[in-house]
């Protein structure tokens, strides 16, 4: 499996920067108490912003909705494969922010 972005949920909403492919990004993570969800908003160090908002669903990779040329893959997974959402309870527990599942 591939590497992971680890997320301190205690801190949440939360603003970070990630090296992905030579490329710094920013991930801001936010969480929806009343639905149990997160979702995040991505930019890069150009100011070029990819996606805001987006809600994190299992197994789906973010902004695999659009056709961005250059993002690498970030898939909110459990590689247990026991969870079938993404949840407070599981998020950075179980399911983690994998970086270059798709594809391989």
């Amino acid at each position: 499996m591939s590497s992971y972005i680890s997320i301190d949920k205690r801190n949440i909403p939360i603003k970070f920067d990630v090296r992905l492919n030579k490329v710094t990004f920013t991930f801001e993570v936010h969480y929806n108490a009343s639905f149990d969800f997160f979702t995040v908003a991505v930019s890069d160090s150009s100011g070029t912003v990819w996606t805001t908002g987006e809600k994190l669903v299992l197994n789906k990779p973010i902004l695999s909705t659009q056709s961005y040329l250059g993002f690498p893959s970030v898939t909110p997974m459990d590689p247990t494969g026991k969870e079938t959402e993404i949840t407070w309870s599981n998020f950075n527990v179980t399911v983690f922010l994998y970086v270059g599942v798709a594809g391989e």
